[in-house]
C-alpha cells in the first residue's frame, strides 16, 4: 500500500471507531432517560375519569351565574372532608370574598369550580344546568384565575400575560400595578423574564410576579375572575393599588 491508502484507511479505521463509540454512549444515556421518563408516561396514561359534556354555553355574559349547592369534597385517602354541604351563589358584577383558616378548604374550592375537581356530593351549577354537561373547553374559558401556586415562563413579558406570542398587554399591567416597573424595563414588553434561556433576562421579584399573574388574570377578560390569595407576597401600599384597580 501505498501512503495516501494508509493514511485513508486508517481515518476510516478512526472514525469508524468513534461513532462506534458515540453510538454506545448514546445507547446507555437512551436506556436511563427512558427509565426516567417512565413514571411521566404512566401519569400520561391514566385514564380521565372526568365526566366531560358538550353542552354549548351561552355568549351573553350578564346572564352567567354560577351556583354551588350542597357541595362536599374529601381528598383522596384523608379522614376528613374538605368541604361539607357548601352552598352559595355569584354572577358577574358581584364580588364576593371567602374568608377562613388555613386548611379550611379555600382553594379546593376554587379548584372544584374550575372543575380540577369533580365533588363526591351535590353540584355546581351554571345558569342552573351542572357543569358536567358543558363542553370542559368551553367551560373553563369563563374563569381567569389567580392561584396561590402560578408559574411564570422564561419567555417575554407580553407572552407571560397573554399565554400567545401576539399580545397586547400593557394596559393589563398598568391595572395589575405593574406599570413603573415596565417602564423602567429594556424592551419593555418584549423583554424576557429570568435568565434561564436569555443572559440578560430581568430577574423579577415575588410581589411583581403576583402582578404580572393578576395581568395575566385580566388579559384573559372572563366572566369569573377568580382571585385565591393573590396579594400574599405584596406591600399593604401595593396591595390597595391593585384591589382598586379591580374594583
Amino acid at each position: 500500500l501505498n501512503a495516501g491508502s494508509v493514511v485513508l484507511f486508517a481515518s476510516a479505521i478512526y472514525r469508524f471507531s468513534e461513532s462506534v463509540k458515540v453510538l454506545s454512549k448514546s445507547r446507555s444515556e437512551i436506556r436511563m432517560n427512558a427509565r426516567r421518563m417512565e413514571s411521566s408516561f404512566d401519569y400520561l396514561e391514566l385514564p380521565d375519569l372526568m365526566t366531560k359534556g358538550h353542552r354549548k354555553i351561552g355568549k351573553e355574559t350578564a346572564e352567567k351565574e354560577i351556583e354551588v349547592k350542597n357541595v362536599s369534597f374529601r381528598d383522596p385517602g384523608a379522614e376528613h372532608m374538605a368541604l361539607e354541604n357548601v352552598s352559595f351563589e355569584f354572577s358577574p358584577g358581584r364580588k364576593l370574598a371567602v374568608v377562613g383558616m388555613n386548611g379550611s378548604g379555600k382553594t379546593t374550592l376554587v379548584k372544584l369550580l374550575c372543575r380540577m375537581y369533580d365533588p363526591d356530593e351535590g353540584q355546581i351549577l351554571l345558569n342552573g344546568v351542572d357543569i358536567r354537561e358543558y363542553d370542559y373547553a368551553e367551560y373553563m374559558r369563563q374563569f381567569s384565575v389567580v392561584f396561590q401556586d402560578f408559574k411564570l415562563l422564561s419567555r417575554s413579558l407580553g407572552e407571560n400575560v397573554a399565554a400567545s406570542d401576539q399580545y397586547d398587554a400593557d394596559i393589563c399591567l398598568e391595572k395589575a400595578g405593574f406599570g413603573d416597573r415596565l417602564s423602567r424595563m429594556p424592551g419593555g414588553i418584549n423583554a424576557t423574564l429570568y435568565r434561564d434561556i436569555d443572559e440578560e433576562g430581568i430577574e423579577i421579584s415575588g410581589g411583581e410576579a403576583q402582578k404580572i399573574a393578576l395581568a395575566r388574570a385580566l388579559y384573559k377578560d372572563a366572566p369569573f375572575v377568580v382571585l385565591d390569595e393573590p396579594t400574599a407576597a405584596l406591600d399593604p401600599v401595593s396591595e390597595h393599588e391593585i384591589y382598586s384597580g379591580f374594583h
